[in-house]
């Protein structure tokens, strides 16, 4: 499996340690034509699509042998090579400084079905909206009020008699636990498919 080198999708992986089944990123490999690689702690759910190789086995991907592949000889490594892992049935395999290193792979836990979850959210049905933003932005503007430990945030938007948002107005975030009072406007961007 290859993944780019810049995707860090083990962060976003539960660090609790009641919750080995989302402990470590899954390979998703039930539809061929659009395998994922999945993370989620609970909050978030991220999934990318990876290159998969002959031989590569669905399953769970544990999260440090993604880092140490990353780290692999920094002589050879070039910016943009991507991380690569060979996923056998029981094990991580990859290069780390110039050696290859495998660690074992969890095996009897059973990650969420999120492809499921998924399937019920279309923009455009159910309510589903589909607002952009650069989300270095909104990180921009959580440290310009002057956020206290790990706020949440809150967007408002208006939308249409239909439920759907209107293009072209501003968002509005809310930052919960900020040190000052705030007025907060995202501007209008435009998309990219």
């Amino acid at each position: 499996m290859r993944i780019p080198a810049t995707a860090r999708i083990e962060d976003c992986t539960s660090t609790d340690t009641t919750r080995e089944q989302i402990a470590h990123p899954h390979l998703d490999l039930s539809d061929p034509k659009e395998p994922r690689l999945w993370a989620t702690n609970g909050h978030v759910l991220v999934g990318i699509k990876p290159e998969v190789e002959d031989g590569d086995a669905a399953g769970y991907v544990p999260r440090e042998s993604i880092k140490l592949a990353r780290l692999r000889d920094k002589s050879r490594h070039t910016r943009g090579t991507p991380t690569q892992i060979a996923l056998k049935k029981d094990s991580a395999e990859f290069a780390v400084g110039g050696a290859r290193a495998q660690m074992p792979r969890q095996n009897g836990l059973t990650f969420p079905d999120v492809r499921q979850v998924l399937k019920s959210y279309v923009v455009g049905e159910n309510g589903a909206v589909r607002v952009t933003f650069n989300p270095e932005l909104l990180a921009a503007v959580v440290r310009a009020v002057g956020k206290i430990g790990s706020p949440s945030v809150s967007l408002e938007f208006r939308t249409d008699a239909r439920g759907m948002a209107v293009g072209g107005d501003p968002i509005r975030v809310i930052v919960h636990s900020s040190v000052v009072e705030h007025d907060i406007m995202l501007m209008p961007m435009r998309t990219h498919k």
